[in-house]
């Protein structure tokens, strides 16, 4: 959990609602909704203390960040419903998506399910969680009680962006991790990766190809 800090909520439907309420509640939190519909951003606002409104989409803001000087220590609360940090480096990056049949090669992930634009979600969790969790304690389930071996965002393969809690239900990273991850996407040698996004419990996954694969 956190105390304070800039946090850019990207997408104001009812998972940014939730988000900029509990981090609005943080003394000395500054929010930024980002929204293509600053309408729904206002409705949000209304809901969250001294948030600031960013309409425009939400892709194109955390790009705008990375290419930013000074923008490591913000907050990126990703709402929306796509992969964010995947889409935001497939804009940056040589890497493409790869089609829907090449979701064969990624390894069997915990819990996996396919998501209708190509990524594949996993869970560590075998029963919804409940809105307002705080995380784990240690390795431990609160709400089960289950002893955990390792964290989801630990077992995972390829490049992972750790999305750390900082409040109950709500996750993120910081501009400086998606920039880190985005210096080792320019460095990685190999034709194929996959990238996740993962908290200790859930993620994402988004399989990438070189520009110079055509799959």
């Amino acid at each position: 959990m956190t105390h304070a800090g800039i946090f850019h909520v990207v997408g104001c439907g009812r998972f940014g609602q939730q988000a900029a309420m509990r981090l609005g509640a943080i003394r000395g939190a500054e929010l930024v909704l980002v929204d293509a519909d600053p309408e729904r951003a206002r409705r949000v606002a209304s809901h969250a203390r001294a948030a600031r409104i960013q309409a425009g989409d939400g892709i194109t803001h955390v790009e705008d960040l990375l290419r930013r000087p000074g923008t490591g220590d913000i907050w990126i609360i990703p709402t929306l419903p796509v992969h964010l940090a995947a889409e935001v480096l497939i804009r940056l990056t040589r890497w493409n998506r790869k089609s829907l049949s090449a979701l064969r090669a990624l390894p069997d992930l915990p819990g996996r399910t396919a998501g209708t634009t190509g990524d594949v979600y996993s869970t560590l969790a075998d029963f919804v969680c409940p809105p307002d969790c705080p995380g784990p304690e240690g390795k431990t389930c609160v709400h089960t009680g289950a002893k955990r071996d390792r964290h989801l965002h630990e077992m995972l393969e390829g490049l992972v962006l750790h999305s750390r809690q900082l409040a109950p239900g709500v996750g993120g990273y910081t501009v400086s991790a998606l920039q880190a991850l985005k210096k080792r996407m320019d460095e990685e040698p190999a034709d194929t990766l996959w990238v996740s996004t993962a908290s200790c419990c859930h993620g994402v996954t988004t399989l990438l190809g070189a520009a110079t694969d055509s799959s």
